[in-house]
């Protein structure tokens, strides 16, 4: 199961990079139909949520 989250998190990263995406989008791309939980997952594991990633960058 981190195996899986990791892989789903690594990936949006990727699309939060490289797309004009909305975060609920990348969300459903990589497998978490509930944006709320993809939010708060996506920030467990990088420490920031999926805005405060795209605007650092």
């Amino acid at each position: 199961m981190e195996y899986l989250t990791k892989v789903r998190i690594d990936k949006a990263c990727e699309l939060l990079k490289c797309t004009t995406l909305r975060t609920s989008e990348i969300g459903e791309r990589v497998g978490y139909n509930d944006p709320h939980y993809f939010s708060a997952t996506f920030k467990k594991i990088t420490g920031m949520s999926p805005k405060e990633y795209k605007n650092g960058l």
